[in-house]
């Protein structure tokens, strides 16, 4: 029951998310969704309720790659400002940041 409901809930998330969200990831517990989106922030969504917990901002440019990390404690995210910022799913609060020349953020795609 409780799959199907997370299955269901995430597809509905999914198909309302707003067109500015450039990539979409679900947290290792599945009970949220990170999506980054070209307004430059990070979004997250509850997988239990549909609704969005947290917005973070930080990115100077649209963000084009999120990740959360094996643990499920940490967002790491892409954007087109070249940099990757590292969120405290949490807490929401931005941890680490790191410059570079990497092109959309493609870096959080290869992530542990």
């Amino acid at each position: 029951h409780t799959l199907t409901h997370t299955r269901r809930m995430a597809t509905k998330i999914i198909q309302s998310l707003p067109s500015s969200v450039r990539s979409v990831t679900v947290t290792p517990d599945c009970q949220h969704i990170v999506g980054g989106c070209m307004d430059k922030t990070i979004r997250v969504w509850s997988l239990a309720s549909g609704k969005e917990v947290r917005r973070l901002e930080g990115h100077a440019g649209g963000v084009f790659s999120v990740a959360v990390t094996p643990d499920g404690q940490l967002i790491v995210s892409g954007g087109g400002d070249c940099t990757v910022l590292v969120w405290s799913l949490a807490s929401g609060m931005e941890g680490a940041t790191a410059g570079g020349t990497h092109q959309h953020g493609d870096v959080c795609r290869h992530h542990p």
